[in-house]
């Protein structure tokens, strides 16, 4: 007997043309499934019909075993209509731009009248949930002619990145993206319902609802064949649906050209009831509403060991008994004192990290920290990634500038911006600051410093000008231009001459405007060179600055020395400024913010002292703090520190 998978239970007729084939008989969709229907003449053979449309005469009497046996004029036969979905797969991949490469199961299928994505899916053996992540514009709705790309074999999860929209909620982006709730929150830890924000971005793990398919066994009535019916005398549509069980509307809807007399033929299709596997995805009622969803964030927040109202925190010190290391643990000691009266706790435990990576892991595992920070400045642990990527952890680099994890971990978070990062934010600042002025580049850059190659590319070559020191002290400055000097010496003698003949030529040309820019490394002489810098209105690039003479900085360094009673180490950066930084941020958003990294604390202690964070996500991977300065030094013998990213 002939089977043919199973379809929808929508029955239409059609007179329209066949797609695909020679044929051009009326067609019906029964089922879902599209069938030609040849109404039989005198003289015919279930053999010549067969070889003359091209079909094969086994399936045909299969189909129809009632006409079969004896074929009657006015009696129909039906034949299932080749999809393209039966056509395409043996044809090169380059014909349908639709198509799935890397399968031999990959297949282009052009939607027919009458389909949808379920008896699609059906055909297929798929559920409906991969036709979805596979054709995502087919959620907007199917019609004839679209073509579905479908790749039963392809049910790879994908992380994807998605810009939160106006509207949107962590249920309909879950639905958007094939996934549940509880992935969305698993993959943004923090991230709810209450800050799920317009313009931000957030880590979506597409098709991962593939492994929440189940399976059931359920009983569906199967369309078995066709078979012709002569019309008694005074006989109703709705009794020889009775009689034969099915339905009256269908039955009219297959014989819809068909007069019903006595005597009149029709087609009635016989249906068997069997037992099918049919596959649901296993949702979670509590998507549906805000609270429920909020009741799975507390259980994923639960797995993810983020607990409302408290912190465990690991400090992974690379070189414990260091000057660095010492000074930012004590930094960070004198935020956590600033918290000792907050409404959160604070588990804090401070780990060797100069052993076998094997003991420090089992340290983190017996601490289970939700947020841990790593003080290497080189050679940053690999593992710590790998670790991230298990625990879900929060990871904080805040020295490191050549580690380059936070671009594929979304758990890694790097404090300070990388070279290029920085670079270009200079460049920005001195392009939008200086639109005006002829840059003067004075000496030779090293490998390092990328900031001239990428001024030569942003500015007009009318506006450069390279010269080396000596050079420099006999250029003539013009009273009608203006002038931006870059200076690439870095030692401390080299600068500090530079300066010199940059003064002597503002002294020179009182009228003319000369400003300088400086390398990063020059913060580090702010004290020995002061006066030259202010004189010469100095803007040093900087990934911090450390104000000594700033209110919130006297109240730290009280603090540090009532706990220490000592003041900090003289650095740069200022290492116990940078511990107490990171835990002044780090600490309530973990607790308070509950781990959502793109939120601002709202229950700090006290501002940020030498760095400010403005954390972004980085495609593919963690968040980076793209946030640097400009130090100028006025002539009026003030300092500011000017925010740039």
């Amino acid at each position: 007997m002939f089977r043919h998978k199973l379809f929808s239970l929508i029955i239409a007729a059609s007179v329209a043309a066949p797609a695909f084939g020679q044929n051009s008989f009326p067609v019906v969709s029964l089922q879902g499934k599209p069938y030609y229907y040849y109404e039989v003449k005198k003289g015919d053979s279930l053999y010549g019909i067969a070889k003359a449309n091209g079909w094969d005469e086994t399936v045909l009497k299969e189909l129809n075993p009632v006409v079969a046996l004896e074929l009657k004029k006015g009696a129909r036969l039906y034949y299932p209509v080749q999809t393209s979905a039966e056509i395409l797969p043996d044809a090169p991949a380059e014909q349908e731009t639709g198509a799935v490469s890397g399968s031999s199961k990959a297949v282009s299928h052009k939607v027919e009248k009458g389909e949808t994505v379920y008896s699609i899916a059906r055909s297929y053996g798929v559920s409906t949930d991969l036709i979805y992540y596979q054709n995502p514009a087919a959620r907007s709705g199917i019609k004839a002619g679209d073509v579905l790309k479908i790749n039963p074999d392809d049910k790879t999860v994908e992380i994807v990145l998605y810009t939160v929209a106006s509207g949107d909620t962590p249920y309909s982006v879950a639905k958007k993206f094939n996934c549940a709730v509880e992935d969305i929150y698993r993959e943004n830890p923090g991230v709810n319902d209450r800050n799920f924000k317009a313009g931000s971005t957030v880590r979506v793990a597409s098709n991962s609802n593939v492994s929440r398919i189940k399976k059931e066994q359920v009983t569906e009535k199967k369309l078995d064949s066709f078979m012709s019916y002569k019309v008694g005398s005074g006989e109703s549509w709705n009794g020889i649906a009775r009689k034969f069980g099915v339905e009256a509307e269908s039955l009219r809807q297959l014989n819809a050209d068909v007069e019903l007399k006595k005597g009149a033929l029709i087609s009635v299709p016989k249906y068997e009831n069997v037992e099918v596997t049919r596959e649901y995805v296993a949702q979670d009622p509590r998507e549906k509403t805000s609270e429920g969803r909020m009741e799975i964030f507390e259980d994923v927040q639960s797995s993810l060991m983020l607990t409302p109202g408290k912190v465990k925190v690991a400090l992974l010190l690379a070189e414990p008994a260091g000057k660095r290391d010492l000074e930012f643990s004590r930094g960070f000691l004198t935020s956590v004192d600033c918290y000792k009266d907050a409404d959160f706790d604070i588990d804090l435990e401070i780990i060797r990290g100069d052993r076998e990576a094997s003991e420090v892991i089992s340290d983190l595992k017996r601490i289970e920290p939700n947020l841990i920070v790593v003080t290497a400045d080189k050679d940053y642990p690999d593992y710590m990634a790998d670790y991230a990527d298990g625990s879900h952890a929060v990871v904080v680099n805040p020295f490191d500038l050549k580690n380059d994890a936070f671009r594929r971990n979304s758990s890694m978070v790097q404090l300070m911006p990388p070279s290029d990062m920085f670079n270009e934010s200079v460049v920005k600042y001195i392009s939008s600051h200086f639109p005006d002025r002829k840059i003067v580049v004075v000496g030779e850059a090293s490998e390092d410093d990328m900031v001239a190659t990428m001024l030569a590319s942003e500015v007009d070559a009318s506006r450069m000008l390279m010269l080396t020191s000596d050079e420099l002290a006999d250029y003539p400055f013009y009273e009608t231009e203006k002038y931006l000097v870059y200076a690439t010496p870095s030692k401390k003698s080299e600068v500090n001459a530079l300066l010199d003949v940059v003064y002597e030529a503002r002294q020179n040309s009182p009228l003319t405007e000369i400003a300088v820019v400086g390398r990063p490394s020059w913060i580090t002489f702010a004290d020995a060179l002061k006066d030259n810098f202010h004189r010469n209105e100095v803007h040093i690039p900087s990934r911090f600055y450390f104000d000594m003479e700033n209110a919130d900085s006297k109240e730290f360094l009280s603090d540090y020395k009532r706990i220490f009673r000592h003041p900090p180490l003289k650095s740069y950066p200022v290492y116990a400024a940078v511990g107490y930084d990171v835990a002044n941020w780090f600490l309530p958003l973990q607790a308070i913010g509950n781990g959502d990294l793109t939120s601002v604390p709202n229950n700090t202690s006290s501002p940020q002292l030498q760095i400010d964070f403005g954390l972004r996500r980085i495609d593919g991977g963690g968040f980076v703090n793209p946030v640097c300065y400009m130090v100028r030094y006025t002539p009026w013998q003030t300092v500011e520190k000017i925010k740039i990213d």
